[in-house]
């Protein structure tokens, strides 16, 4: 079948056009309402940053569907450019991942309906952890409106309502989901700014993380003998899958593995194998005792020098008939 003429695509490229044409507006009129009403955003800020500014307290970005996908997203540039941040999607919080989220951390819950079950019901229970200690999780929504299941729960709201999709037909999440993706961008560069995290120092860490990668050059820290790239876990829940071990372990650095026991002697356990040995060793540190799915995960370093050594049967025969004689 022959491609199309060009002339026939005119209005398709004017239909692309005038999509982003509309998520523009979409931002343009955001960004108007907040210099309109500059307290709409203040609440969440000062969480925000106080957030950013604790030893040893983090960001955890939850959601589900594309909402999660925009928030790992939003995690990742805002540990890019200096603040701590992790992704949680939400139904694994539930399901024993809850461990994750630390005393001071800020939970950013998105969710554009503010009605998402998995979502409400993890707010819900941060709620409660927050009311029962004090310094537990901050809780902040992002969503259409702070007058929803979730933002009733919130201690903080970001406004993304956004007059329509692109699509009336389909009601995909697509303008919506770019003003949350543009919103998380403008967040981190300001968390950035505000502590003083230049340019120059963000382009120099990625330098010496690329020169330490290209002439194998690790950091300057001491390492117990025992640690190394390669995790042995045991005590796996039997129906986990490789998936959900890559989202479980894949929070604390690149892997190049995971090799899952198959046979009944070795099912429950896993060989996870990382890039870099600070990876492993932060997972290793973090994911010791981690409840996953009612089981509580033993992780250590693999020894290879733990392993059996290969007998040579010839001569251990030899050997063995000379203690005969």
């Amino acid at each position: 079948m022959p491609p199309p003429a060009a002339d026939s695509l005119d209005y398709e490229i004017a239909a692309v056009a005038d999509s982003l044409d509309l998520a523009g507006m979409a931002i343009a009129k955001h960004a108007a309402r907040l210099r309109q009403d500059p307290h709409m955003l203040r609440p969440a800020l000062e969480i925000l940053l106080a957030t950013a500014g604790a030893a040893g307290s983090k960001v955890v970005v939850t959601g589900v569907g594309k909402s999660f996908l925009i928030g790992k997203k939003l995690a990742a540039t805002l540990t890019s450019v200096g603040t701590p941040a992790v992704s949680l999607h939400a139904t694994e919080a539930l399901h024993g991942d809850m461990g994750i989220v630390g005393p001071g951390d800020c939970v950013l819950a998105l969710s554009y309906s503010g009605g998402t079950d998995e979502v409400v019901r993890l707010a819900s229970i941060l709620r409660g952890a927050r009311a029962r200690q004090a310094g537990g999780p901050w809780l902040a929504g992002m969503g259409r409106s702070p007058h929803t299941p979730l933002g009733e729960l919130c201690d903080a709201w970001i406004d993304c309502a956004v007059d329509a999709e692109l699509s009336r037909a389909v009601c995909a999440p697509t303008v919506s989901s770019s003003l949350m993706l543009a919103i998380g961008d403008a967040l981190s560069i300001m968390l950035m700014n505000h502590r003083r995290l230049i340019a120059t120092l963000y382009v120099f860490f990625f330098w010496a993380t690329a020169m330490s990668l290209a002439f194998g050059k690790s950091r300057t820290v001491q390492l117990a003998p025992s640690v190394n790239r390669i995790l042995l876990v045991k005590n796996l829940p039997f129906k986990i899958t490789a998936e959900e071990m890559f989202d479980l372990f894949g929070k604390y650095g690149a892997i190049r593995q995971i090799r899952m026991g198959t046979d009944q002697k070795t099912r429950g356990t896993a060989f996870v194998v990382y890039e870099d040995i600070f990876d492993a060793k932060e997972a290793c540190e973090h994911l010791q005792g981690f409840n996953v799915m009612g089981r509580y995960l033993v992780v250590l370093y693999y020894q290879t020098s733990h392993r059996p050594k290969k007998v040579d049967l010839s001569k251990e025969e030899e050997r063995v008939a000379q203690l005969r004689r």
